[in-house]
């Protein structure tokens, strides 16, 4: 097969060339609309995955206010038992660890001296204060004429 070769183009027309300028404008153009359609449909579908999840999530509310509504299960009932009780052992620790760093007499009085400072550790068998009973207090002693009982009052 013998291939004809054109020796001399023939001119294209000005008026085709510009066609052609125009309709690859046009595919552009067409090229755009298509990619704004596809981001259109998948925005639509996440719009639509969210609509499915919102009632789903709507059924199980409604769900749950049913039960409410109906009563507590036991199961309910036990988890909120289960709640309060680590609430009344938090606050029981509390108190341990109050009474823990709290000083108690066992008797009622007026602290005469403190012999330690704010945050400072308190030493086994070292007083930490000395106190002044407040209450009537007797005296003995003894000497070298016998001995002597002396009541003393505030």
């Amino acid at each position: 097969m013998t291939q004809n070769k054109i020796s001399n183009p023939v001119p294209v027309p000005a008026a085709a060339t510009g066609a052609r300028a125009i309709i690859a404008g046009y595919a552009t153009e067409a090229n755009g609309h298509f990619a704004a359609l596809a981001a259109d449909q998948t925005a639509l579908q996440a719009g639509g995955d969210a609509v499915s999840s919102a009632t789903r999530v709507l059924s199980e509310k409604q769900e749950a206010l049913t039960k409410l509504e109906a009563g507590a299960e036991d199961i309910d009932i036990r988890a909120q038992q289960t709640s309060v009780d680590a609430a009344q052992a938090a606050a029981n620790a509390a108190r341990n660890e109050v009474a823990k760093m709290s000083l108690l007499a066992p008797f009622d009085g007026t602290i005469s001296r403190v012999n330690i400072s704010v945050g400072e550790m308190a030493a086994p068998a070292a007083p930490a204060v000395s106190m002044v009973s407040n209450s009537n207090y007797e005296i003995d002693a003894f000497g070298f004429r016998g001995r002597h009982r002396q009541s003393c009052g505030r």
